[in-house]
């Protein structure tokens, strides 16, 4: 049985749940759950993702004990003592200038266009950090 198997199988006991119930509830065959429990088959990550939201449980370990890399990719509280200053600054500034507008999707977005957004963000902050921010004019109508 695989760590992720035994993890399934322990979460859905502790709801008092059958194979069944579980799939009626997920939408996942019973035969397939029965399946990933010992450890026959390796589910998809959107499916490792839709049985962590009903067990109620941490995605990223449900994910992580499946093979597949964590959503987050960053912890917007830069309280840890072993990041930098400057990507506490950096962590800090997304924080203040996006807040949650910017973390309502990103759980759900590919990794790449988590990494290119990552990137971006970076870019914008450095620019406004060193000052080299270029403000441009406000463009009048008849600029159009």
């Amino acid at each position: 049985m695989s760590d992720f198997g035994r993890l399934l199988k322990e979460l859905r006991l502790q709801k008092n749940m059958s194979l069944r119930d579980l799939a009626e509830k997920t939408g996942v065959s019973y035969s397939f759950i029965g399946s990933m429990e010992k450890g026959r088959y390796k589910p998809s990550r959107d499916t490792v993702i839709q049985l962590a939201k009903f067990l109620n449980c941490d995605v990223d370990d449900l994910l992580v004990s499946a093979g597949f890399a964590p959503t987050k990719i960053i912890d917007i509280t830069p309280s840890k003592s072993d990041t930098a200053p400057l990507e506490k600054e950096f962590l800090e500034w997304i924080k203040n200038s996006i807040g949650g507008a910017f973390f309502y999707d990103f759980d759900s977005a590919p990794e790449e266009r988590k990494e290119q957004l990552m990137k971006d963000l970076r870019y914008m902050w450095e620019r406004e950090k060193d000052g080299t921010k270029k403000i441009e004019p406000k463009k009048k109508l008849e600029d159009f």
